[in-house]
């Protein structure tokens, strides 16, 4: 099975994430991608999200009825923080894809294993607004840049930071983060 990997925080999740997760399982012939939900982000260990298991009930509710799209649970399931390296490990086995936006991989060689990280799976990369993806792949290391496989994504200038903050001014997300995620966030007041 030809599996795609995309990681987040998904604090909420929102269009863009959805879009760069359709496009890539598009452009490589995935036969699903896996969106797993980060228990604690080594790099956001100062940062207080949501509960993990509000997000992966955010996930699931965005992709359900999409097909190929999944929300996986394997950091969750985790003690934090999550790290690329055991999620991939943890889906070996499968001919492994990992999504990543140019904002992503340019931190890449700060994470946990990067040289294993990049044999586990072929690394996937599109541009995100403020990283074209030509000029971070040039600053990699030549290790990490000769493995990127671009795609194209829409450049959807959409931010979880900045959607928070929407909620919490009581502005409106519609169109920017699925309905069924909305009403779930309504629901349970969870930024409000």
């Amino acid at each position: 099975m030809k599996r795609g990997i995309l990681g987040g925080t998904f604090d909420p999740i929102h269009v863009a994430h959805l879009r760069m997760a359709i496009e890539a399982k598009e452009a490589f012939g995935l036969d699903e991608v896996v969106l797993e939900v980060a228990h604690v982000s080594p790099f956001k260990l100062d940062y207080e999200a949501a509960p993990p298991e509000a997000r992966l009930q955010m996930v699931s509710l965005a992709v359900e009825g999409t097909p190929g799209l999944v929300a996986g649970r394997t950091e969750i399931d985790r003690p934090p923080p999550s790290f690329a390296v055991d999620t991939l490990e943890a889906h070996a086995g499968h001919d492994l894809v990992l999504i990543l936006g140019a904002d992503s991989l340019a931190d890449l060689p700060a994470w946990r294993e990067p040289e294993r990280v990049a044999t586990l799976a072929r690394l996937a990369a599109c541009s995100r607004p403020g990283f074209p993806l030509e000029e971070v792949v040039r600053a990699l290391p030549e290790l990490f840049a000769r493995r990127v496989e671009p795609f194209s994504a829409p450049l959807l200038d959409v931010s979880s930071t900045d959607l928070r903050r929407r909620l919490r001014e009581g502005r409106s997300v519609r169109y920017l983060i699925p309905d069924s995620v909305i009403r779930f966030i309504e629901e349970t007041r969870l930024y409000l």
